[in-house]
């Protein structure tokens, strides 16, 4: 069987998920039901976005290494 690698989660399909959450929050007579999965989403933008900002640094850090490789040729 081969391996297929799951889609990947982005912040903003995350926040999508929220908006949508947060409808039937509002339509819901019980609205504190929804709030352990409010709380997990959350902390998975949380840890989305952590991420994606470690990417960012670590592509500036290769990007800045590359120039002053190149300047001391």
């Amino acid at each position: 069987m081969a391996h297929v690698n799951p889609p990947t989660i982005t912040a903003a399909k995350i926040e999508e998920c929220l908006d949508k959450l947060a409808f039937f929050m509002n339509r819901s007579k019980d609205p504190s039901a929804y709030l352990p999965i409010w709380k997990r989403l959350e902390n998975e933008l949380a840890m989305r976005r952590d991420v994606d900002d470690m990417l960012a640094v670590a592509r500036a850090r290769l990007k800045q290494s590359k120039h002053q490789t190149g300047a001391r040729s």
